[in-house]
């Protein structure tokens, strides 16, 4: 899906490539402090998202 999108021949602003690459990511580098912060940690990438964005899991087959 992510390829369908991208070759669609357009220039995306900020806020869709966004949403492709998997959301916003706030600064944080541990799950304490992500999810005291309405984020969400994937462990898999060691990144923590905004669980108010809209956003692709990372970290495919795990919840």
């Amino acid at each position: 899906m992510k390829k369908s999108i991208l070759n669609l021949g357009k220039t995306l602003n900020k806020v869709q490539q966004r949403e492709i690459n998997g959301g916003g990511n706030l600064p944080y580098t541990n799950s304490r402090d992500c999810e005291s912060n309405n984020g969400i940690w994937y462990e898999c990438v060691q990144q923590c998202y905004n669980s108010l964005e809209p956003h692709f899991n990372p970290c495919p087959g795990v919840l």
